[in-house]
């Protein structure tokens, strides 16, 4: 009816374009409907063009297209020398597929002559796919997913899973799992070296760890580890972690937060003290240091 209700609107003038939200995307289909009927019954002689409009993480779609590209892009940084490994968050699986056909794609039009081998891994507390791998390749069954800190990960039945299987066989590709502990403590060693990633992530890098301390992949193998999302959204449990609030876990690799009043002059203190501490063996360090301090001092000031 609201299709009928636009061209009423309109004064039955057919619009060019007609914007629709797409969830379940039904309602897509129902307002082609209703513009197709009155084009039937004479009321207009055509009709508008309909555009589905949904937000980037709701559609499918375009998550695949997006990581397809995404191995178009990798080989293209690489100037088209083939990496040895791709490591990839698991979730819904779809992404493992993208990636697989973006390289496969590009061995097809000539571009490379090989393609890199993937990985995928998962979350320990929702990890099909690898319980599936590990079994043997025997009846996949779905599996209830527990809570992890790696959110978006968190699906014990992926929509994917025979896409992904068929691009890992197809690819020689492996499988990997991380626990809590294990996926928050790489995420804290990552961020050691100036770096800010999300959890999902840190279940990348585990993998990566697990699978150069066990020699699969060996020391002058290029590896990509694939980052799906920024450490921003992810803000408490970086707090709780480096607070150490996190029940059951060590939280070993934790730089504990320094509380300090909203004061540009106690802040720069802080800094200081702390940075000064890290490399008073060198004077020439702490002369470049002195340097680079008064430098973030006359970009903080023209900030503020």
């Amino acid at each position: 009816m609201a299709a009928i209700e636009i061209l009423q609107q309109f004064d039955w003038e057919v619009p060019d374009w007609v914007i629709v939200p797409g969830g379940n995307l039904g309602n897509v289909y129902a307002f082609y409907k209703g513009f197709h009927m009155c084009k039937e019954l004479g009321l207009v002689d055509r009709i508008p063009r309909l555009v589905c409009a949904q937000a980037a993480n709701a559609n499918p779609l375009y998550l695949y297209y997006k990581s397809k590209m995404a191995a178009i892009e990798i080989l293209q940084q690489f100037d088209w020398e083939v990496p040895d490994w791709v490591i990839v968050p698991g979730g819904n699986l779809g992404n493992v597929y993208a990636f697989y056909k973006g390289f496969h794609m590009c061995k097809e039009l000539g571009l490379v002559d090989r393609i890199p081998r993937l990985v995928c891994a998962q979350a320990a507390n929702a990890n099909p796919l690898y319980l599936y791998y590990k079994s043997g390749w025997k009846d996949f069954s779905a599996v209830k997913a527990k809570t992890t800190f790696a959110s978006a990960i968190q699906i014990g039945d992926p929509v994917s899973i025979d896409r992904a299987v068929y691009a890992l066989k197809n690819d020689d590709g492996i499988f990997e799992e991380a626990t809590e502990e294990e996926l928050m403590d790489a995420m804290a060693q990552a961020e050691s070296t100036g770096m800010f990633i999300c959890p999902h992530n840190g279940v990348a890098l585990t993998t990566l760890h697990k699978l150069r301390n066990s020699g699969v992949i060996s020391p002058t193998d290029r590896t990509v580890v694939v980052s799906t999302a920024h450490g921003l959204k992810f803000t408490q449990s970086k707090v709780d972690y480096y607070s150490k609030v996190i029940p059951d876990m060590a939280c070993s690799l934790a730089n504990p937060p320094v509380n300090v009043k909203a004061d540009f002059g106690l802040v720069m203190d802080v800094l200081k003290t702390y940075l000064e501490s890290k490399i008073r063996s060198s004077k020439l360090c702490y002369v470049f240091f002195l340097y680079e301090l008064r430098i973030m001092q006359i970009h903080m000031l023209a900030v503020l």
